[in-house]
Parts: structure tokens; sequence; C-alpha cells
């Protein structure tokens, strides 16, 4: 149905008729906003109310992005404050009806979208939109969206409407808006970057990345995200969820140490952590990263490991055992919780660029645990398994392999070679290991596991030859 000047006329008059609203709002500044798993976040908004000379109070939200839970809505008032009555009316007509209705009359626009109101005048024309600003110029550079709708009778808007109405004694008041966002993702990143020839050290920092899918700015807004402890922790309810417990000052807007972890633990019984972000931050339309750690020159242990090939299932020939690169952090300063997330790898050269070296997922890690990162295998260290004797009866198995290995970096010594034993039955082990020592380290942390200790000097071959002799069961 064609949309006629009269319809426009007769709404026109309609809307007078309507009792005005106190306050008429979209406030997304100062808002306190706290991520939880699931893309389940609360959001807290300042709001402020003028009651007049009548003590009847009226306040409208336009929710104008749909990012934010109308049923979820709860409006937190002073005690003098009483309410009477809250609905949604959910009528959503297109954005282009609504524009019909102002047309000729006075309207506000915004210069950018989510910016403050920066303009107004006379809407003449929709196609193009054609706006007549009060010293008598045209403006044609305004986009729909940016005129501002919160004018229009509630019926008549394009977007949801929540209205709270009730009485109080004339004067201004200050109160907040709680509800759950809608489609807010979110996720932790670290970055571990390392020098080459440094592998002793590396810079370690963490990052919260917000998702925000609508086209609304919040803008100076105080992030908190939740960190489970345990994959089944309970999390509290958010409509309960208070930020006035939240511990939100630390030393540094880059830095959050342990001290600052133990403050923002809020919920430890229910197996959950509260981490909240120094200072305010503007959570942009689209992704946007916030530091909420950093660690430089964390000394570190490299740790190369092998594995060879399981006695009972040895082959002809030999073969190269890849050797896996690991560095532990957190052996001689404690590191403070860390929650789970993704660490991208990044090795610096000295004659190219920072080169991304891999990644990796980080588990939950508790505060004062040592932290071990697998950059991946190991090309420089060279382990090669050599099949030197294998005689089988029909109850004994015995095998003799050597393990040659040699490092051609400087920096990289020690390797643990793990050899998977056979279990259930009886192993006699012989070895020249004992006889390389201290240079070589023989243990059996368990039945099923036998392990060497081999420290390698740069440019040198180390031969560590072993007798498995296994007697099969009666």
């Amino acid at each position: 149905m064609k949309f006629s000047r009269s319809m426009s006329a007769f709404l026109g008059a309609l809307s007078l008729a309507l009792p005005a609203a106190s306050q008429v709002s979209r406030p997304t500044d100062n808002a306190s906003i706290t991520l939880y798993r699931g893309q389940n976040s609360v959001a807290n908004f300042p709001i402020a109310i003028s009651v007049p000379a009548s003590r009847q109070w009226t306040f409208k939200w336009y929710d104008t992005d749909r990012t934010l839970a109308p049923e979820s809505f709860h409006l937190i008032l002073p005690p003098a404050m009483q309410m009477s009555n809250q609905h949604t009316i959910h009528m959503a007509p297109t954005q282009h009806r609504a524009l019909q209705w102002l047309l000729g009359k006075e309207i506000r626009f915004r210069a950018n979208e989510g910016e403050a109101i920066v303009g107004v005048g006379r809407l003449l024309d929709l196609d193009p939109i054609l706006i007549r600003l009060p010293d008598g110029t045209l403006r044609q550079d305004i986009r729909a969206e940016r005129i501002v709708l919160e004018d229009l009778p509630d019926f008549w808007h394009p977007h949801p409407v929540t209205t709270w109405s009730g009485t109080a004694p004339e004067g201004n008041y200050r109160g907040e808006l709680l509800a759950q966002m809608q489609g807010i993702h979110w996720q932790i990143l670290y970055t571990a970057t390392w020098e080459e020839g440094k592998e002793n050290s590396l810079d370690l920092q963490g990052w919260l990345e917000v998702t925000n899918p609508s086209d609304q700015w919040y803008r100076n807004a105080q992030l908190a995200f939740m960190a489970q402890d345990t994959p089944f922790a309970s999390q509290p309810r958010p409509m309960v969820a208070s930020r006035s417990v939240v511990a939100s000052e630390a030393a540094s807007p880059m830095m959050l140490d342990a001290a600052v972890s133990s403050q923002a633990a809020v919920d430890q019984a229910e197996g959950n952590t509260l981490f909240t972000l120094p200072g305010a931050v503007d959570v942009a339309p689209g992704t946007s990263r916030f530091p909420f750690l950093m660690l430089p020159s964390l000394a570190t242990k490299t740790k190369l490991s092998a594995t060879a090939m399981p006695v009972a299932q040895y082959r002809e020939g030999k073969r190269l055992l890849p050797v896996q690169h690991d560095v532990v952090l957190g052996t001689d300063k404690d590191l403070p919780l860390l929650p789970a997330g993704t660490v991208r790898l990044y090795r610096t050269a000295r004659d190219t660029a920072t080169l991304l070296r891999g990644e990796l997922l980080l588990p939950h890690t508790p505060p004062a645990e040592t932290l071990s990162l697998r950059l991946g295998e190991e090309n420089r260290v060279r382990i090669e398994e050599i099949r030197t004797e294998m005689v089988r009866t029909q109850k004994t198995m015995t095998t003799t392999a050597r393990y040659d290995l040699r490092n051609s970096h400087v920096s990289l010594r020690s390797v643990t070679l793990s050899v998977p034993l056979p279990v259930g039955q009886k192993l006699t082990i012989t070895s020249d290991c004992e006889k390389l020592a201290p240079q070589c380290r023989m243990e059996q942390p368990h039945a099923s596991e036998l392990r060497y200790l081999i420290d390698l000097p740069p440019d040198v071959t180390v031969s560590v030859t072993t007798r498995y002799h296994v007697e099969q069961p009666q």
C-alpha cells in the first residue's frame, strides 16, 4: 500500500496527543560490559532521568542495532523513584517508511554512524535525501542510517522500543540499565615472540579480542571477562553481576600481574575468575583487541625431546627421529593466572622480518605453575636411530639399538630421548649411557618408558648404544 501524505499528517497529529517523555535516550557511552563464555555478555549502562513538577516520569530505550535482549532489561533506580509500568513495542516498519513519516519535519542527524548528534534540519526529500539547515543551505550527503529516529512515536519506530514510567519527586536522578548483549564474540589471544639466538627468553602478551557485529559504538567502556578455571564451572547469573566488587586498578595500562589477578577473582568458589581491563576503552563495530597482559623478557628453558620406536616393534634399517622443541616458562619466576586461549608464536630473525612459527591452544593455567609451549620440530638437532641386532626365539627377543645425536646449533644443548618399553614382560636393559656420564643419564620414570637425558655440545656427535632383552611370560 502506498504511503500517503494524509496518513503522515494523521500520525503527526496523533503523536502530538501522546504524553511527552521525560527522558528519551539510547546512551551507550560509559557502559560496563562483562563478557562470559558462550556469547553471554552483560552490559550496565548509566542513565539520567529528569522528573518534572508533575512527578510523572517516563524513560524510553531505543535498541537501534538490536544488540540487547529487551526481555532481560532491568532498570535500577534510586529508592525515591517508583516504577509503575514497563513495556516493549516490537513493531518493526521499514526504515524508509519511518523516514516518510518524518518528511517535512525537523530532524536530527549524525556526521558518522555511532557519533553524537551534530546537526538539525528539515527533511525535504528522500530520493535523494535532502535536508535544509537552519541557515538555509541544503545537504545531500547524509545517509539514511545517520538520521536520528528517536523522535518517532513508538508505534512507528523501526526498532524495538522499551518504555518505563512511574512517579518521583521533582528533580534529576541517576540510575542504571542492565541488559544481556546478543551476538558479542570474544576470545583470548597470546603472542609469544623471541629473537633468534636468544631462545633463553621471550616476550609474552595477552590480548582480549572482541567482535561487535553491530554498527553501535560503545565508547569509554569498562571491559571485564570471565575466565573459567574448570570446563564445568557454573557461571554466576549475568543479571546479578555487580561491577562494584571488581578491582579495576592496575599499576600499568598494559600490565595485569598476579596481585591484580587475585583481586579480580570474585567467584573462585564456583571455579571462575573475573578479569577487568584497566582504564576505559572504545568497543568499535567489528573486531577490536585490548591488551590485558604484558610479560617482557620471560626467562625460558629449552626442552628438546624425541621418541624412539617401541622395542617390541623394531624393523630393519634406520630412521631419523623428529625432535620436538618446547620452551618452558615460569621456572624462575611465578606466572600469573593465564586464561585459556590461542598462542601465536613469532620468531624475530636478525636479517629478516618477524615470522609466524606456529599456533597452539593454551589451557587454563593457574598462577605459579610452569607453562610449556611447543614450537614445533627442531631441524638443527639430528637423531638417527639404528638397529644393529635383533634376535628372536620362541621365548625371548634381543634387540640392540644405537642412537646417534648431533647438534648444529650453539645455544641448544640438552635432549630427552624416550623409548617405549613392553609392559607385563621380564625386561633386561644394558647401556653404555652410564659410561658417558655426566653427559648421558638414564632413568625409568615408569615401567613403560625408558628415558635418556643427553647433553649435546655443538657440532659433536654423541652415540648411545642400548641392548634390550625381553623374556616372554610363561
